[in-house]
């Protein structure tokens, strides 16, 4: 392949020699089926290059209104209000710092059909001042009307406009999206995961390895995480986002789960099926002029004695060059980095990307453009699938039928693209279609939706060719479909949320504490483990009733079930007064045997010391009506520990139920081991008889959850508990007392950060199987056997004390997981040690501390954060097999298993999130649930919370399955740290 530089010839060489343009549009504006050229520049009036068919440009920017002089950034096209006339997205970004500091504002202008754009920005709801870097129409809800998204620097949030319909947007970024980037450079959008909904890409700047991330992104962000975001503003990271389509009004984030959260100073992300498989692979340009993010030049500079000294020391500094990155798409949100072997890895400062089919020969090219020096052009020799490209021939005034979707479906499954040309960064691409197909050499069906509204449908269209589409007449009279605002529930979706119709009314609130304050390097917060709920009929009518625990300054409540399947706050509620400690569990059981469900609340959190009076354990007794009366004094021991999880079972076989209680925390020293405790019922009172039957139970660990089964099928129940920093504890009951069989049974082998537990027969097989909440592998932790997560907690420095310090494996040496700055705060000799941040960056833990005082503290690790089903083997041991990576986007924090779907097969559903981790970290809430479609074997499909009908937004902390009368399945009832309890019914057919 070879290119001509035509510039002079063509009229545009004054573009060329500008130092103002920035991105260049191709685009048919006067759409006579020659491709135009608008281009934007910084503090001069963009210029519009209108084609004369002949070789050569006419300038006509002031004659079409488009000759704007702002601090433009990039043009994009689409036809917003689908009256056939392209409109225009003009992103801006700074122009004068001094007078505005948060950058300008972006316009959109309306094509009139006359040959003038007018801007309706004001009108349209286009609002604020931003800094942008790029934007990215796409039709994120699938109604037929273009919604846009524009990624703006620093830290004002990005915007998600959804379009109405009526020629105004609504920003609904807080409404949709988890968190967002905080340098937001890049955009791409398309389907990364094959299920026929659009998702998309926001590229960051967070460094590739633990030496660039600790001499840049960590310590440039210190100052946004000295303190909490306000609250009502969405969360920031400094790492890319992949936001997935879930098909209802929520998107999940999964960027860490598909390994793409970190690509260094990336600026062009660009979706193409490079391989022609099947599925969209993500290429990325990357790189910047100047390292600004260096902390140490940025120290240097702020020491220069002048302005002109301070400008010099940037003006003297190499140029950031970084890899360009190739990441293929291997399925289940699993991606390769294959730069290097793809022939993709090219070291410099690139800027605008774009993946075309330069030569025809069906497989993708790549081009990008390079700081000082000519773009990039790199032919695809390694494509060995088919492919199909379309070409779209549309009626004027929309030739190239910009914003049409497109959906493939061959033998191989389903593809969809959306035609909108400019993606990236300062970057325009041919309104030419790909898709891959691997194998597959027909396309069974091929559909266009236009963008005014036609469908169409070809059939056995045949692979390895540019197929072009005609679009076809517009019938007489009509109209575009109505936009959507609020995602529509599918028709087949399993489940509604019938919380409010049936009365089921209650929303829990969390009242801030700042555990950070007393420990300054905890991990995430503790506090709040609220709330729990329980379920069993109280007042003996055959009806199940519900008690969902409170928080610290809010009580819990009990509902009573209605015959005709509502529910009503009981008249009675003891428990009102005592909202001094988080409910962190409840459970209902027969203490007394008078066959009446009592309720035993534990009592958790992290706001009172331990051995305050706060945290001893309720329990509250029923008189077979469903009235509860606070037990007399002494009837539980007072323990004084902030518990979590509570199980309860006959575990001496004399017909009375005991219960284990087990520690979750010692408020304000964590790691410290909290006590967990076991007690007898002994005729309606509770003993302690942990030293006795169980003593290595005291102090197991932390506590997170817990379960009885008979793991053995020897008839009596043992005990098993999920601890954080710790495996999956068994405790077999020998009917004497309990011997600790973790070790043999092979759970020893498997250390998480355990958050959910559960028993069912998942394989069929007739043994107990084992069901494990984690982390995820969704955050920017990471874990193997050989390479584990790591906390020391001790005193690291001699001074005395309890320190913590998180580390983590790169390479096979071990590093510190927070900044020097994060860590100077603990240990303020550190800057004196460790002079400058590259030092610092290139320091292992060992080298940092003492190796004796390493040695003298306690070493927590976690070679497993996935969360997954240990299976039962027929000697007795347990195999850990991981849930499919939909279930791994959120750490679980509660797990139901049952037949969900009525299909008469095990089914789970699994959901969590956790808004606690320190800021820097960010909070793991990428997840909404998911519903695991069980095959009776041990496998499972995932279900989209738009077929499960089941979508839950926020941390959730408890979820059980309650039967409602007269219907044919259980309902799933779910609580969530903060908000309305949900109830989730089958939807009737």
């Amino acid at each position: 392949m070879e290119f001509a530089d035509i510039a002079v010839a063509a009229g545009v060489a004054c573009v060329a020699e500008a130092a103002s343009n920035n991105g260049a549009t191709v685009v048919d504006l006067d759409q006579d089926g020659w491709p135009d050229l608008y281009v934007c520049r910084y503090n001069q009036p963009n210029l519009l290059f209108v084609n004369n068919r002949d070789g050569t440009f006419t300038e006509r920017a002031h004659e079409y209104g488009l000759d704007l002089t702002d601090a433009s950034v990039h043009a994009l096209f689409a036809d917003y209000d689908r009256d056939g006339h392209l409109d225009c997205y003009l992103v801006t970004n700074i122009l004068d710092f001094s007078k505005s500091p948060q950058g300008r504002r972006d316009y959109l202008l309306r094509n009139d059909g006359e040959g003038r754009f007018v801007d309706v920005s004001v009108k349209a709801g286009i609002w604020g001042l931003t800094q942008g870097h790029s934007a990215l129409w796409l039709d994120l809800n699938h109604d037929g009307w273009p919604d846009l998204y524009v990624a703006n620097d620093f830290e004002t949030p990005d915007r998600l406009y959804l379009n109405r319909g009526d020629g105004t947007f609504v920003d609904v970024i807080d409404e949709r999206l988890p968190h967002v980037t905080y340098f937001s450079m890049g955009t791409d959008g398309g389907d990364l995961n094959n299920d026929g909904l659009v998702d998309f890409l926001i590229s960051d700047m967070r460094d590739r390895n633990h030496a660039q991330f600790m001499a840049g992104m960590e310590e440039i962000g210190r100052g946004l995480w000295e303190s909490e975001r306000v609250a009502t503003l969405i969360p920031q990271y400094m790492w890319n986002a992949v936001y997935l389509n879930s098909g209802t009004d929520r998107f999940n984030e999964v960027a860490h789960l598909t390994g793409m959260a970190a690509t260094g100073w990336s600026w062009s992300p660009r979706f193409g099926d490079l391989d022609n498989d099947g599925r969209l692979d993500v290429f990325f340009t990357a790189g910047m002029i100047r390292n600004f993010i260096d902390p140490d030049l940025v120290d240097r500079q702020n020491l220069a004695p002048t302005l002109a000294a301070r400008a010099a020391v940037f003006k003297n500094s190499p140029p950031r060059a970084e890899t360009t990155l190739a990441y293929r798409n291997r399925g289940e949100l699993s991606f390769t980095d294959v730069s290097a072997e793809w022939g993709l890895a090219h070291e410099g400062v690139s800027f605008g990307g774009s993946l075309v089919d330069l030569d025809g020969d069906g497989a993708l090219d790549v081009v990008f453009t390079n700081y000082n020096a000519p773009p990039t052009v790199i032919r695809n020799r390694g494509a060995v699938g088919h492919s199909v490209l379309v070409k779209l021939a549309g009626r004027a005034p929309n030739r190239d039928g910009i914003g049409a979707e497109l959906r493939l479906e061959s033998a191989s499954g389903v593809q969809v693209r959306q035609l909108f040309t400019e993606r990236g960064v300062v970057t325009s691409d041919p309104a030419i279609v790909h898709f891959g197909l691997g194998a597959d050499t027909t396309v069974r069906t091929l559909t266009v939706r236009w963008p005014r509204g036609q469908v169409q449908v070809l059939e056995n269209v045949a692979a390895d060719q540019l197929f072009t589409i005609a679009e076809p007449e517009l019938p007489a009279g009509s109209k575009p479909a109505p936009a959507v605002f609020q995602q529509q529930p599918r028709a087949d979706r399993l489940y509604t949320n019938s919380a409010a119709e049936r009365g089921l009314i209650h929303t829990n609130k969390l009242r801030p504490c700042d555990e950070f304050a007393r420990q300054r390097l905890l991990p995430r917060r503790l506090g709040g483990q609220g709330p729990a709920l329980a379920v069993a009929d109280v007042n003996g009518d055959a009806l199940e009733d519900v008690f969902v625990s409170g928080t610290v300054g809010q009580a819990g409540e009990l509902f009573l079930g209605r015959a005709d399947g509502s529910f009503l706050s009981a008249p009675h509620q003891p428990w009102a007064s005592s909202a001094e400690a988080d409910g962190s569990g409840a459970i209902f059981l027969d203490v007394d045997g008078n066959g009446s469900s009592d309720l035993l609340i534990v009592a958790g959190g992290v706001e009172a010391p331990a051995g305050d009076r706060r945290l001893d354990d309720r329990l509250y007794l029923n008189d077979g009506g469903g009235v509860f009366t606070a037990a007399p004094a002494g009837t539980l021991p007072e323990d004084g520990e902030s518990t979590a999880a509570v199980a309860v079972a006959d575990f001496d076989g004399d017909g009375r139920t005991d219960v284990f209680v087990g520690g979750r925390v010692v408020p304000g020293k964590y790691p410290e081991v909290p006590r967990s405790f076991l007690y007898r019922n002994a005729g309606g009172k509770f003993v302690d008889v942990t030293a006795e039957l169980a003593p290595g139970l005291r102090h197991r660990g932390m506590v997170t959850a817990a379960t009885w089964s008979d793991v053995d099928g020897d008839g009596r129940p043992d005990l098993l508990l999920a601890l954080e920093w710790g495996p999956i504890a068994y405790f077999h009951n020998t009917g004497h007392g309990f011997e600790e069989r973790t070790e043999s049974s092979g759970l020893a082998a498997v250390t998480g950060w355990w958050s959910a537990l559960a028993v069912a027969d998942i394989d069929g097989d007739g043994r107990p199987d084992l069901l494990a909440g984690n982390v995820g592998l969704n955050t920017k932790y990471h874990a193997t056997a050989a390479e584990p997560a790591v906390l020391y907690a001790g005193d690291l420095d001699g001074r005395g004390g309890t320190h913590l310090v998180e580390a983590h494996y790169e390479d096979g040496r071990l590093y510190p997981v927070r900044g020097r700055s994060k860590l100077a705060y603990v240990f303020p000799w550190l800057t004196k040690k460790f002079p400058s941040y590259k030092a610092y960056a290139q320091a292992t833990v060992d080298e940092i501390f003492a190796p004796e005082r390493l040695a003298a503290a306690r070493r927590l690790t976690a070679n497993q954060l996935a969360s997954g089903v240990f299976f039962q083997q027929p000697d007795g041991t347990f195999r850990f097999r991981a849930l499919p990576n939909t279930a791994q986007i959120a750490p679980i924090n509660a797990i139901v298993a049952g037949d969900l779907d009525g299909d008469g097969v095990l089914d789970l559903w699994c959901a969590g999130n956790n808004f606690g981790p320190e800021p820097s970290t960010g909070r793991f809430d990428g997840g909404l649930g998911v519903l695991l479609r069980g095959d009776g074997h041990g496998g499972f499909t995932p279900l989209s919370p738009a077929q499960a009908g089941i979508s839950v937004v926020g941390e959730t902390r408890a979820a059980a399955l309650i039967r409602l009368p007269g219907a044919e399945s259980s309902a799933l009832l779910v609580a969530r740290a903060e908000g309305a309890l949900m109830l989730f019914t089958r939807v009737r057919r």
